[in-house]
């Protein structure tokens, strides 16, 4: 299974296989170790779409980790990339008027412009009180209704999301941040996780079809862990074994990638959080704000070897869940990326189960 957001896989394919042309001609060694996974989201992407045209997936082995679906945003395609422009996917949110990235901008018509970044205090976040509100996102979770979902139906979650990219030209050497202003995701679902559909207003408009025969963490598979919070993170634990830079990142971001684009039953919810609560590093951010400018208070946890702080974002009296960002607490080695760059951010604004694909609640 891999889980750091929302990551479509090709089954069987090596995760540590060469990704592209050599590091040492596209970016520097330091910065292309650290972007590894980001350019890893736009191969992902690419091969779900390719392995839908051209058939099922090879069968899975009987020991084969479930894997989940990481839908990432829609970013230029991976042929791009690899034809000299490497595209890294460092999303960036504006920490302050949302207005002020909607629609084109820098004239070019497509929704892309040079930087700059938009900043987050880097410092933020402290252990006290971490614990203790996700005590208290978990009993409100545990009150939703989100009730059973019919084979035939599909999860619509609909999202506002934020990115800009750092642009490396292997050909002049130029490096550059490239922002994609606020624009509309859109994703269907199915239960079973074998259909499924991807609408993305800037770089997806005419959407893409996510139908895979990968074994994948789905809903009808969440409704049948455990929802005692030690064997539900002892089974995130085993599933992610191996995976991302350290282990209790790694089960930090599967329990964020389920809460983002998922519509998970809600005892399951409920015994996520709790779980979240007892992983070493989780910090509580006192500010922090959406992809559409609501402010709320995070949950958060630095990433090891990278120093990205990845933040769970909710309203501060009710305690639903808001959305996602990413920020860098140190600069990149080697980028023009500074510390506090605010990284992947996403607003989740409507999360509904639709009777047909496309349809819309």
């Amino acid at each position: 299974m891999r889980i750091n957001g929302t990551r479509p896989e090709e089954a069987g394919r090596q995760l540590d296989a060469p990704l592209g042309p050599p590091p040492a001609r596209d970016l520097p060694a330091g910065r292309h170790h650290f972007h590894r996974e980001q350019l890893m989201t736009m191969i992902d992407q690419e091969t779900r779409t390719a392995s839908a045209a051209t058939g099922p997936a090879p069968a899975a082995p009987a020991r084969t980790r479930w894997r989940l679906p990481r839908l990432a945003i829609a970013v230029p395609t991976v042929a791009t990339a690899l034809a000299g422009l490497i595209v890294v996917g460092v999303a960036l949110n504006p920490g302050g008027d949302p207005a002020s990235q909607t629609g084109p901008v820098g004239g070019s018509g497509n929704g892309l412009a040079a930087g700059p970044a938009y900043v987050a205090d880097p410092d933020a976040g402290s252990p006290d009180g971490a614990p203790e509100l996700l005590g208290e996102i978990a009993l409100v979770a545990a009150t939703g209704h989100t009730g059973p979902i019919r084979a035939d139906q599909f999860i619509y979650v609909e999202s506002q999301v934020a990115s800009t990219y750092e642009s490396h030209n292997a050909d002049t050497g130029e490096t550059t941040l490239v922002r994609q202003g606020l624009h509309r995701r859109q994703v269907w679902l199915s239960p079973d996780g074998h259909r499924g559909w991807l609408i993305d207003s800037l770089n997806e408009p005419a959407g893409i079809t996510l139908d895979s025969d990968v074994r994948s963490v789905t809903y009808d598979l969440l409704t049948t862990l455990p929802t005692d919070p030690d064997a539900l993170l002892e089974w995130i634990y085993a599933e992610t074994r191996g995976q991302g830079n350290h282990p209790d990142h790694q089960a930090f971001t599967t329990i964020g990638d389920l809460i983002g684009e998922q519509y998970l039953p809600a005892d399951l919810s409920a015994a996520l959080y709790r779980a979240a609560a007892t992983i070493p590093g989780v910090l509580l951010v006192d500010d922090a704000t959406d992809a559409i400018g609501r402010s709320g208070v995070a949950v958060a946890r630095v990433e090891e070897g990278t120093g990205v702080r990845h933040e769970w974002i909710f309203d501060r009296n009710d305690h639903t869940f808001l959305g996602s960002r990413t920020v860098y607490t140190t600069a990149v080695s080697d980028s023009i990326i500074p510390a506090g760059t605010v990284g992947h951010s996403k607003a989740v604004v409507t999360r509904a189960v639709v009777d047909e694909m496309k349809q819309l609640p």
